[in-house]
């Protein structure tokens, strides 16, 4: 009993601290995709990527972030891939000052891959994501981040003419509006 009756003080306590500490945020990037394309005479690995997001700050340095990226295209000899995801994350964050500060993500995403060439198929799969980046807050209200973002176990294609990883990389730079 003494047990449930200091759990239940502490939910109380983090519950009040994240009401007087909320914050949800919006924003948009653009970036570098790359596909992990190999095996193959052709080859284009990097393609424009861009995504959308948004987050809610339960704690100062905690929060959760949803987001749609969109890889754009990769070539490996005679396939091709275009690749988008939905994920949701958590994010810690480390202020370095009062506008600048690190963060790092860890969470799940949902890839879906459209192949084509002959004999390839679409794909999707759940994935882990993983990702670590820099905010600089530009107003009270906007920040600029800048990241490097890996797409674990994501839908992979392979023969001797060509293969993508299973594995995506994005680099990427985006703008934040904080409510």
């Amino acid at each position: 009993m003494r047990k449930a009756l200091v759990l239940t003080g502490f939910a109380f306590l983090f519950a009040g601290t994240a009401m007087a500490n909320e914050r949800v945020y919006m924003g948009g990037s653009l970036g570098v995709a790359h596909h992990g394309a190999k095996d193959a005479g052709h080859i284009k690995d990097e393609s424009f990527a861009w995504g959308l997001y948004g987050g809610y700050k339960f704690h100062p340095n905690l929060g959760v972030e949803v987001g749609y990226q969109n890889f754009g295209k990769g070539e490996a000899g005679p396939y091709s891939t275009s690749s988008d995801a939905i994920s949701a994350d958590m994010v810690a964050r480390l202020p370095i000052s009062q506008s600048f500060g690190l963060y790092s993500k860890l969470g799940m995403a949902y890839v879906d891959n459209t192949l084509s060439g002959h004999g390839a198929r679409s794909r999707s799969a759940f994935g882990m994501k993983i990702g670590f980046g820099a905010e600089f807050r530009l107003s009270q209200n906007l920040s600029l981040r800048t990241e490097f973002v890996q797409y674990r176990n994501t839908p992979t294609h392979r023969s001797y003419e060509g293969s993508f990883a299973k594995s995506k990389e994005l680099i990427n730079a985006g703008l934040n509006y904080s409510f």
